[in-house]
């Protein structure tokens, strides 16, 4: 007699597959990796300030030490907000690649956790009517596998009955196995 949790397995199967359908939707419906809108120009303006910078010091090269400077503490300062833009543009498209690549392994660890936890699940189910099949035949009818063990050869009908009953019960948890 299979156990009555058998028959709440494919709604925990139809559950884990709505997860799974859902964590892989929310995966790909997060914002972009690159760097877009206002962030990108701004980052671009920057780098244009620094490129024009760069060729107003080259063109003032001969002036007086005092003025030189002044000039290149400025430059410093249109540097490194340059750098900080380039470093997110380029940054941004070199991690993008690595953010994939995490979202794809996240979503694959949540589809295998489901497996587990539905394959876990099934055989409880299992276990459960085995050791219901076990506690029906030693409460006195002598059926299954005791009545197999002890009557020999005339109950070897009933072995197989029973041998039948799990293989099919295993059958509906887990698919054919061999």
């Amino acid at each position: 007699m299979p156990d009555p949790s058998v028959a709440s397995e494919p709604s925990l199967q139809e559950t884990g597959a709505r997860k799974s359908h859902t964590a892989t939707s929310r995966g790909r419906s997060s914002a972009s990796t690159t760097l877009a809108g206002a962030g990108l120009w701004v980052a671009i303006f920057a780098i244009a300030i620094w490129i024009g910078f760069s060729i107003f010091l080259i063109v003032k090269a001969d002036t007086n030490d005092t003025e030189w400077t002044r000039i290149t503490w400025v430059f410093g300062s249109i540097q490194a907000v340059a750098f900080a833009a380039a470093g997110a543009l380029f940054g941004t498209a070199v991690q993008e690649h690595n953010v994939n690549n995490a979202q794809e392994q996240a979503t694959s660890a949540k589809k295998e956790a489901d497996q587990q936890r539905d394959a876990a699940a099934k055989g409880r189910a299992l276990a459960a009517a085995l050791q219901a099949e076990a506690a029906t035949s030693s409460a006195g009818d002598a059926g299954g596998i005791q009545r197999a063990a002890v009557t020999g050869a005339t109950s070897a009908g009933s072995a197989d009955e029973l041998r039948q009953r799990y293989a099919q019960l295993s059958r509906s948890l887990f698919g054919d196995l061999i």
